[in-house]
């Protein structure tokens, strides 16, 4: 599966004894992946998955700048929001998505600068 648009992304890593990773969670509408990622976390089927964030550059072209990598991701949390369609008739059907990855990579293309982490919940 490829070319999923996605509306936000959210990730975060907190500090106790360790870094803490969290599940990257990121909303998208409702589409034709919307099935096999429905079928993905009922089968709890290993995923790799590329983030790719483009930005608009001081010349109004479109350029990625931002890549997140996860590897060995599995569905953790699988969410629909269908809007009331009296309230809210101009709103989409949307879903919310958490990925939990063996291994996280972050690239930041414009800078030249990247890294790498790996969940591991053991505390050193």
């Amino acid at each position: 599966m490829t070319g999923i648009f996605i509306y936000n992304l959210n990730h975060s890593l907190t500090w106790g004894q360790h870094a803490k990773h969290h599940p990257i969670t990121f909303k998208k509408p409702v589409d034709k992946s919307s099935p096999l990622l429905g079928i993905a976390m009922s089968e709890n089927e290993v995923l790799d998955g590329i983030f790719d964030i483009y930005r608009t550059n001081q010349s109004g072209i479109q350029e990625l700048y931002y890549t997140i990598k996860v590897i060995e991701a599995t569905i953790v949390d699988l969410a629909v929001y269908h809007p009331h369609s009296i309230t809210h008739a101009g709103a989409q059907p949307q879903e919310t998505i958490s990925l939990r990855y063996k291994s996280i990579t972050w690239t930041h293309h414009i800078a030249g600068t990247s890294a790498y982490s790996i969940w591991d919940d053991r505390v050193y």
